[in-house]
């Protein structure tokens, strides 16, 4: 049995873990002592296509099932919060992607969902919502204009 890497992981790995040293490991010290969302690096990693509907459709691709455990593994490396915060912000998309259909696929992005958050934090705004839900929308509007 042979436990190596095949080419196409270990470049997998090596993009994983440059976009863990370049993008996530210069600013996990800020996040960490801000405690605040990494919004910037989960947009950058869109960008570097490891997170979104492009992601979780590669990774459907991958039939031994071991690019989801290299990504994770070397961007946990950058830093495990926002690693973590990187794969939650797909979650929602995650299972559309597994059942649903093309249209749906489109309809559901994280990125999607999130502006709709900020709609409703809004609307909740405006009406008055006191109290600590009140509270948490306003933190979340907040976090969207960021």
């Amino acid at each position: 049995m042979n436990f190596a890497l095949s080419d196409e992981q270990l470049e997998f790995q090596q993009y994983c873990r440059k976009f863990a040293s370049e993008v996530i490991r210069p600013v996990a010290p800020k996040y960490d002592r801000e405690q605040s969302v990494p919004w910037d690096v989960i947009k950058e990693s869109r960008k570097w296509k490891l997170s979104g509907l492009e992601y979780l459709e590669s990774m459907s691709k991958d039939t031994e099932g071991l690019f989801n455990v290299i990504y994770a593994e070397e961007l946990h490396w950058g830093c495990a919060g926002i690693a973590l915060a990187i794969s939650a912000s797909g979650l929602a998309a995650a299972g559309i992607a597994a059942s649903g259909t093309p249209e749906a696929d489109r309809r559901v992005d994280p990125q999607v969902l999130w502006d709709r958050r900020r709609h409703q934090a809004g609307r909740l705004r405006r009406h008055g919502s006191r109290g600590r839900l009140g509270r948490q929308v306003a933190a979340h509007d907040r976090e969207a204009r960021r």
